[in-house]
């Protein structure tokens, strides 16, 4: 056999290979290598709002964040610092597209770019995306917003941390929101709490799983679900520049003598009518309420008196709390500002 012959049927196995390669599927063993692709997946989780160790199981749905290790220089020798102040020259995954990540199903078919920080999943059919924003006046919109908000745990919106915006995606990775928002988190099937910096003020508001605004953005804090499934909301935002003092449990956020508060159901809609000058959580079917005239009360689901102003003041003092209903509490409450 000639030289050229068994360099022409050399070149048609490669292209035969090439062309008939498709990428194997990722489920359920990720990491999973290809003949041409080596990638490093993960099943695409929920990440509930200020406790990062709180990482849930896997979604139903077979998603997967994927990045795309180098070929030509799969690993790379970096410095990492110890706890105990020592530094290691280790070797990591060099990844391709700057470590983003992209959308794979279970078969193994790439849904989107790589052009992803993170992934999160909301409902079966939505899915929370996050990019970094890429330029210098987005940061100087963001960060005087936040660090002016009067929020006692700022670096819950990462204002220390990599610039992210979230958006939504639909199963198939299409967007349904621009990558705009600060924060999203779900709180329910169909609604996911949302923050947003606009007009260089932080607002908060709620958005249903296609993108839509059920509850109108404002500069009024917005909490988490309580375990009656409600949000509260203020009617005017915290006192900027406010000196925390993280140690203080009893230490609370200050806002204008006039703000209120009131219950909203996840759809938007108030969840019954009426104002307080505080309102806490509910705990089984029941809240602590403070009127606008001073006096506390506690009230049902629907709104109504369990316990009237009139009888606490006869008690001569307020129902105490639960270890339970303070933990609950303050998981209804992460940015601490209610």
């Amino acid at each position: 056999m000639s030289r050229i012959s068994f360099f022409l049927i050399l070149l048609l196995l490669v292209l035969g290979v090439t062309s008939s390669f498709r990428p194997p599927p990722i489920a359920p063993y990720p990491p999973t290598n290809g003949l041409l692709h080596r990638y490093d997946a993960e099943p695409v989780r929920r990440l509930p709002l200020g406790d990062d160790d709180a990482r849930e199981a896997p979604a139903a749905l077979p998603f997967f964040e994927v990045r795309q290790i180098s070929r030509l220089r799969p690993k790379v020798k970096r410095w990492f610092n110890g706890r105990c102040g020592d530094r290691r020259l280790l070797r990591v995954d060099r990844y391709r597209h700057r470590s983003q990540v992209a959308l794979f199903d279970g078969q193994g078919r790439r849904l989107t770019d790589f052009c992803f920080t993170e992934l999160r999943t909301v409902g079966p059919n939505c899915l929370i995306y996050s990019t970094i924003a890429s330029t210098l006046a987005a940061q100087h919109d963001y960060y005087p917003a936040v660090r002016g908000a009067g929020l006692p745990r700022d670096w819950e919106l990462e204002v220390d941390q990599e610039l992210r915006r979230y958006g939504l995606l639909d199963r198939a990775g299409r967007p349904r929101t621009e990558p705009r928002y600060t924060r999203l988190l779900q709180v329910g099937s169909n609604a996911v709490w949302a923050a947003v910096v606009e007009r260089d003020t932080l607002m908060y508001g709620l958005l249903d799983t296609l993108g839509r605004v059920v509850l109108p953005f404002t500069a009024g804090p917005l909490s988490l679900p309580d375990t009656a499934g409600l949000v509260r909301r203020r009617s005017a935002a915290p006192l900027p520049d406010q000196d925390y003092n993280m140690s203080d449990e009893n230490e609370h956020t200050r806002y204008p003598a006039t703000t209120t508060t009131s219950y909203y159901r996840l759809d938007g809609q108030p969840a019954f009518a009426g104002r307080f000058a505080q309102a806490e959580a509910f705990w089984n079917g029941q809240a602590l309420v403070q009127q606008l005239t001073g006096e506390w009360g506690i009230i049902d689901e629907r709104g109504r008196w369990v316990v009237t102003p009139e009888e606490v003041n006869r008690r001569k003092a307020l129902p105490t709390s639960s270890p339970a209903q303070r933990a609950r509490e303050r998981a209804a409450d992460p940015l601490r500002l209610f």
